[in-house]
């Protein structure tokens, strides 16, 4: 269950369950790109300023974290996007003078989220894009400003996972194509903010134009905060992070999103599952399921994964009788229905 999700730059207190688990994600701000150089303009040459490069985009850190039974509480910073750098507020008209450089984009802001004062996720913003030199009045461009490499992550080392955020392009300007540096993309592996943490675009270089077109802003960080379990959900809800275990066929899962629930009410008990990230697109998946680690009981009900490995499901378990009960569940492909392609790793407790 989604909790809540911080979109804007700044400082925020997160309310959760005490004693919770809570499946956190965050990504970085992008850096800032590299201002353009200014020209150079005399009798004996006219050349360009160097363009800025682009800013890198923020990581993408995430994590699963109990928060302590006595202060329900998270700390989250969403980290902001680096400015972009000034552009050079002129040119050089003087003979064996250059041009002035532009600024550099500044650095994207972390995104962090502390449990008990203590920060236990940290996605690092993109670096800043290098500026644009001056063109100089021997002939030459001025140098192309660097691209700002992508951000790196910090994270609980039993549960997470951190992809680095792309590094911004280099400017690759000429006096004849003034080519700024791209940004840098967002966190590669599927693994994308609900809005773009890029980095910004490097400024263009200029022969006379001025000011020289300066970097573009980084966009900010994002934080995401998911309920797994609680210990005061509802009677006969349990909702905890499915341990998928996979069989001898090479199928892999994201594991911290991909879940098993299990609901109860008064005349039934039902299961719902989300699948996330396969690498089993295109499939049909049967269910199946142990009662108090009894013999398999296939249901009959089938989902499907689409182009990119996600699916979820629900089925209803009949014939429980009243009281508290553990149960796991297998996920079959079709055609091999006696092997379980993926089981839970652990039984999830209910009561009915």
């Amino acid at each position: 269950m989604k909790l809540q999700e911080f979109a804007s730059p700044g400082t925020y207190t997160a309310t959760v369950p005490p004693g919770s688990t809570v499946l956190v994600e965050a990504w970085g701000g992008g850096g800032g790109g590299g201002g353009g150089g200014g020209g150079s303009v005399s009798s004996s040459a006219i050349c360009f300023g160097g363009a800025g490069g682009g800013g890198g985009s923020g990581a993408y850190v995430r994590g699963i974290v109990t928060v302590s039974p006595t202060d329900g509480t998270l700390t989250v910073v969403v980290g902001a996007g680096g400015a972009g750098g000034a552009g050079a507020a002129s040119a050089s008209y003087t003979a064996g003078v250059s041009g002035p450089a532009g600024r550099p984009g500044a650095n994207g802001g972390d995104t962090t989220i502390s449990n008990a004062g203590s920060p236990v996720i940290i996605a690092r913003g993109g670096a800043g894009g290098t500026n644009g030199g001056g063109g100089n009045t021997t002939g030459a461009a001025g140098s192309n400003g660097q691209g700002g490499n992508g951000g790196t992550g910090t994270y609980p080392t039993d549960s997470g996972l951190s992809r680095p955020g792309g590094n911004g392009g280099n400017a690759t300007a000429t006096s004849s194509s003034p080519q700024p540096g791209q940004p840098g993309s967002s966190t590669t592996n599927g693994m994308l903010p609900p809005t773009p943490n890029t980095g910004g675009a490097g400024g263009g270089c200029t022969q006379n134009q001025y000011p020289a077109p300066a970097g573009g802003s980084g966009k900010p960080g994002y934080a995401v905060l998911t309920l797994l379990y609680s210990p005061t959900t509802a009677p006969g809800e349990q909702i905890i992070p499915a341990s998928w275990t996979q069989g001898t066929y090479n199928q892999t899962i994201d594991s911290p999103n991909s879940r098993a629930t299990v609901t109860c009410t008064p005349d039934a008990v039902n299961v719902h599952v989300v699948f996330t990230r396969t690498n089993q697109p295109g499939k049909s998946w049967q269910f199946a399921y142990r009662v108090d680690n009894g013999a398999p009981v296939f249901t009959g009900v089938f989902m499907n994964t689409d182009s990119n490995g996600n699916a979820t499901g629900s089925f209803t378990v009949p014939g429980v009788t009243r009281g508290d009960h553990r149960l796991d569940v297998l996920i079959n492909n079709t055609p091999h229905p006696g092997d379980s392609f993926y089981t839970t790793g652990k039984a999830i407790p209910f009561t009915f």
